[in-house]
């Protein structure tokens, strides 16, 4: 709601909060970090952060390559995201 209503501070505030709970769930869940990863990649992308941004849509490739095959379709909306 944050992002959509471009409250963008408060969206990276909760990203934030998210992805530091996610990151002390064992066993790691490493799509939820990929999601929240990127999520942050976006936010910092609309407020023009982009070494930021690029920080964490690399990040998030890093975790679904944990889990998914090179292959794996949900690479390519990740890499345009870079």
């Amino acid at each position: 709601a944050y992002l959509l209503s471009e409250n963008y501070e408060q969206a990276l505030n909760h990203y934030r909060q998210a992805l530091q709970l996610q990151e002390q769930i064992r066993p790691v869940n490493h799509q939820a970090l990929a999601s929240f990863s990127n999520s942050l990649g976006n936010v910092y992308n609309k407020l023009q952060r982009y070494a930021d941004a690029l920080t964490h849509f690399q990040a998030a490739v890093k975790y679904q390559k944990e889990y998914l095959p090179d292959s794996h379709p949900t690479f390519a909306s990740l890499y345009n995201n870079i």
